[in-house]
Parts: C-alpha cells; sequence; structure tokens
C-alpha cells in the first residue's frame, strides 16, 4: 500500500523552508546577499566547517527519512 504525500503542517513547512533555501542560494550566487559573503568565505576556507555541515545534513536527512532507525552514530 503506497502512502500519498498529504499537505500536513509538517510537509508544507518541509516545502517551504526548502524554497526559501533554494532562494537564498541563488541570491547567494548572483551576489545579492552580501552580508553572507564572509561566512561563506569562511566556510568554503574551513575543512571542519565543511565537515560538519556534512554530518549535520546526514543526520538530519536520516531522521527525516525514517523514525524507525537507529539513531546516527557520533564520529
Amino acid at each position: 500500500m503506497r502512502r500519498s504525500k498529504r499537505a500536513t503542517p509538517e510537509r508544507l513547512h518541509q516545502v517551504f523552508a526548502e524554497q526559501d533555501a533554494r532562494r537564498d542560494l541563488l541570491q547567494l550566487a548572483e551576489g545579492q546577499q552580501t552580508s553572507l559573503n564572509p561566512a561563506l568565505a569562511r566556510f568554503v576556507a574551513c575543512p571542519d566547517w565543511q565537515i560538519a555541515s556534512s554530518l549535520l545534513h546526514a543526520a538530519l536527512h536520516a531522521s527525516l527519512s525514517d523514525r524507525r532507525r537507529a539513531r546516527l552514530a557520533a564520529p
């Protein structure tokens, strides 16, 4: 049996958050968000921040995709 994606408040929040993130990334790529450029430059220059970002992304993806899975272990 296939579950349909209904317009639940959680799903709507997720969709709007994704749209906001895409819009912010496009603005950043076009150089329209000057307030974020120093933070982006520090992120690009710091491999520790990039690794931390990857770990957070994996943890969020795991928690959103299937709540029955085991928790992500700390490295």
